[in-house]
């Protein structure tokens, strides 16, 4: 399974997850195949993100990706002092591996 931005899906992709709303609305069902007109409407629904299947070991992501996908998984938490310390380590271990940098 492979977690895309909508900018990346691309039709006939075939979802991994159900696509929800925030509040538990499935707008798109696992196993269902992506279409223009889906991605288009899911944009409209303000969805940023969706699994689609596939094997993403190999796949080569940018620093920015990293530190973006970093942003996303701990968005909320700016109140918690341990957690962004946290994600501090984590953004300077992708810098760390950008670089080249060992431990």
């Amino acid at each position: 399974m492979i977690r895309v931005s909508l900018e990346e899906a691309v039709a006939g992709q075939k979802v991994a997850r159900a696509v929800t709303t925030p509040t538990g609305t499935v707008l798109l069902q696992a196993g269902e195949v992506l279409t223009d007109e889906v991605i288009a409407g899911l944009k409209r629904k303000g969805v940023d993100h969706l699994v689609v299947e596939g094997d993403d070991r190999h796949a080569v992501r940018s620093v920015s990706e990293q530190l973006a996908d970093l942003d996303v998984r701990f968005a909320g938490l700016e109140d918690h002092p341990l957690m962004m310390e946290l994600k501090d380590l984590v953004a300077q271990q992708i810098a760390q591996g950008a670089s080249g940098g060992n431990r």
